[in-house]
Parts: structure tokens; sequence; C-alpha cells
């Protein structure tokens, strides 16, 4: 029980409206962080290849994903956001390993033209954190929900 308390806080802050972005860590959820990241995602498994570049926004939620088989854009929620900004947490955090899949992502975050940071991951857990938002998941939704946002 104890070790699921951190989980517990985190998602309860998450819903707070008064939380604010964790100092010098880029998220997208909060009106104080990043406003747009850059994502450049690439799974191998072994019975898969996905390459994609996820270019996600925070207002209006969004996401811009191309593959080699061409780009969509894909309308988010504040969920999805949050989501995601529970996703680089868990990353940050070192989700370990033992899975045959390899997921590498690289992630530039910025404020308008100023680039706030860059980080790159690598994920061979083949779970997903509890709240999180997948990858994979945008890039699928992306080829049914094509619409522009507005």
């Amino acid at each position: 029980m104890a070790r699921y308390l951190p989980l517990f806080l985190l998602a309860l802050l998450s819903f707070c409206p008064h939380a604010r972005a964790e100092a010098g860590v880029p998220l997208v959820a909060f009106a104080d962080g990043a406003d747009r990241a850059e994502i450049d995602y690439r799974s191998q498994g072994c019975f898969h290849s996905a390459d994609a570049k996820l270019l996600v926004h925070r207002d209006p939620p969004s996401a811009r994903v191309v593959t080699p088989s061409g780009s969509d854009w894909l309308v988010l929620s504040e969920a999805d956001l949050v989501g995601l900004d529970r996703l680089f947490r868990a990353y940050r955090s070192d989700l370990g390993g033992g899975c045959t899949t390899q997921d590498t992502i690289r992630v530039s975050w910025f404020r308008g033209e100023t680039h706030l940071a860059s980080e790159e991951f690598e994920d061979s857990s083949c779970r997903s954190p509890l709240g999180a938002v997948s990858l994979a998941d945008l890039v699928r939704r992306a080829r049914i929900d094509c619409s522009p946002p507005r």
C-alpha cells in the first residue's frame, strides 16, 4: 500500500486547479509549463516497427502526428495533456525493462520560440504508468481522428 502512495499523491495533484509545473521540469498541462513539445518516437519489437514525430500543442490542445505514411491532426483533451505529463514523469523515473519491445523517445520542450529543454528516454518495460497516455495510442488515434484543431 505504501508503495502506491506517491502515485496517489501525483494523481491528486494533477487534478488540483492551483497546481503548477515542477520547477525546471517541462510539462504541458499547466499554464506555466511548456506550450509545445516536439517528440520523436520510435518503437521496435518482435512483430512491429513504428516511427512518428508528434508536435504537441497546449493551446488549443492538439497534436500533429507525422509518420512515414503521412501526417494527421489529433484533437487532445486536458486529460490527454495530464496523461502526457504523467508519462514523461514516469520516463524520468526509469520504468525498468524486461520486454523485447524497445521505445526510444526524444522530446524538445518550448515556450513560444524559446527552447526550454531536451530529453531522451529508452523504455523496454511494455507497461504504461497509471493514468499516462501512451505515444503509441496517440499515433493510433491520429489515424482515426484527423480533424485540425480549431
